[in-house]
């Protein structure tokens, strides 16, 4: 039961921190991405260049695939 609670707590969350990446954000990071004008774990430049916080970017980083599956390409 324990660990039931737990797994729900971390998908919870997971969705929680997914919810404040709106599509615009999740663009504007790939839009860098495809330009490819920097390393994309230079989290400073992706900032410059995005104009998204870097606690975005890394959420972004985090969940990459559930972002892109739910913003599409």
């Amino acid at each position: 039961m324990l660990y039931l609670q737990k797994e729900i707590a971390v998908k919870l969350k997971k969705y929680l921190t997914m919810s404040n990446i709106t599509q615009e954000d999740f663009n504007a990071y790939v839009d860098v991405q495809e330009s490819g004008v920097t390393n994309m774990f230079n989290v400073s430049v992706v900032s410059d260049y995005s104009g998204l916080r870097k606690d975005q970017i890394i959420e972004i980083m985090t969940n990459y695939s559930d972002l892109k599956e739910k913003y599409g390409d």
